[in-house]
């Protein structure tokens, strides 16, 4: 009987395989069971956070998209990414488009919203807890600036206060989530980020047994054909 050995080769490509294995990091999972051709949006909430000081939009969009590009998945999209926020002279609902039949996932690959007029009116399916890379996390403040003039880049503070207050939500809500508070600009809050509409294509593994099936068929319609012609 013989004894199986693993030549000094063979254990190192093992061990290298074990080690990627083991160091290999979660990320963010995208919808499943829509037919190709369909579109979709994702939304996600950002693991690092930033002050809510700036006027400027595009400041805030730029920060999301780098947020955006941390994750493979994300970035493999090529979609654009704005942020669910607003400053003064920008709104929410301009600065992201959402569309009426276009459904809306978080990147835990679960149905969020099924169109703008859901999202908007604040009565989520699902809560936007989950960050570009898959993770839950909780219920965090999220800077919205989506309510009266407690924007993004506020530079009123009330009276007593030192710092102007921002809108905040609660990723872990479905009804607080663009609208729970307020808190001082100078805060590191994560932001919501939007991608722009998604089109669903074939998965490679989908197409390959297309092309088995394809195959399969051509090959009997041949032989068919061969035996009539006998």
């Amino acid at each position: 009987m013989f004894k199986k050995t693993m030549t000094p080769g063979v254990l190192a490509v093992a061990l290298a395989a074990t080690m990627l294995v083991g160091t290999a990091t979660a990320d963010a999972v995208l919808p499943t069971g829509l037919a190709s051709g369909s579109e979709y949006q994702v939304l996600f909430v950002t693991s690092g956070g930033t002050t809510a000081t700036s006027t400027n939009m595009l400041d805030y969009n730029n920060f999301v998209k780098q947020q955006a590009a941390q994750s493979p998945t994300l970035q493999a999209l090529g979609a654009t990414w704005t942020a669910v926020a607003s400053t003064e002279s920008v709104d929410a609902m301009d600065n992201c488009p959402t569309y009426a039949a276009i459904p809306i996932y978080n990147t835990n690959g679960v149905l969020v919203a099924s169109g703008s007029a859901q999202f908007w009116n604040q009565n989520l399916s699902s809560p936007p807890d989950y960050d570009q890379f898959g993770t839950n996390l909780g219920a965090i403040p999220v800077w919205t600036g989506f309510v009266g003039s407690d924007y993004l880049g506020n530079t009123f503070p009330p009276s007593g206060l030192d710092c102007p207050p921002v809108n905040i939500g609660l990723a872990a809500s479905t009804s607080e989530w663009l609208n729970s508070s307020v808190a001082s600009s100078v805060n590191n809050f994560g932001l919501y980020a939007l991608s722009s509409p998604v089109t669903v294509t074939p998965e490679p593994a989908s197409l390959t047994l297309l092309g088995s099936a394809l195959l399969g068929l051509a090959g009997v319609i041949y032989l068919r054909r061969r035996r009539a012609k006998a």
